[in-house]
């Protein structure tokens, strides 16, 4: 993964998550994932949201840069019934390195060689977020770099990418969810703290 410059300082993560929080009613999903394509040097970006909707709670949110070839593919095969990524991701709570999937036969060996071949980088790294309404996220990201860059990217940049994800789930509840954000906790007594 590259580093380009100032846009890899705090500044710019700062500035990212400031434009999420204050996009009360849109954000360009799009042009937000590719500026991480740019500032992270990635290949794509993913986020599939379930329970997202107050309305229609089953109907997954999606937004992606993957190709609309690699997702008309993925659906007509059915790779949501096999693929890793969405089985174990939406029940894990810790980021999901799509190496720990090796080693790959069957069904999910032809996912990742078909995803490949669709533009999909070969490393690729998920982040679930669990949210109080029983709101799941996944927020992916590939990348085509060598294994030594990999790693090291993802010991660098982890904590950046687990905060994205979980602020670009916050958006997409705040924009698409209507639940209530707000958290009420109980008024917390003076007496509460006497010894």
């Amino acid at each position: 993964m590259k580093e380009q410059g100032n846009k890899m300082s705090g500044d710019w993560l700062i500035e990212v998550l400031s434009e999420i929080e204050e996009s009360n009613h849109s954000l360009d999903f799009t042009s937000l994932f590719e500026r991480l394509i740019d500032v992270y040097g990635l290949r794509t970006v993913a986020y599939l949201g379930t329970g997202i909707s107050t309305d229609r709670p089953d109907e997954p949110y999606f937004i992606t840069t993957y190709t609309d070839e690699w997702v008309a593919h993925y659906k007509s095969q059915g790779y949501v019934e096999v693929d890793p990524v969405i089985q174990l991701g939406m029940r894990r709570i810790l980021p999901i390195d799509w190496k720990d999937f090796a080693p790959l036969n069957g069904e999910v060996r032809n996912l990742f060689v078909e995803a490949a071949a669709f533009g999909l980088g070969r490393q690729g790294l998920s982040i679930p977020v669990h949210g109080r309404h029983g709101d799941r996220a996944l927020f992916s990201i590939t990348s085509d770099v060598s294994d030594q860059e990999w790693s090291d990217a993802r010991r660098r940049f982890m904590r950046d990418f687990q905060v994205l994800a979980i602020n670009i789930h916050a958006m997409a509840l705040r924009l698409h969810g209507g639940w209530d954000n707000k958290t009420n906790l109980s008024p917390v007594s003076e007496n509460a703290y006497a010894g």
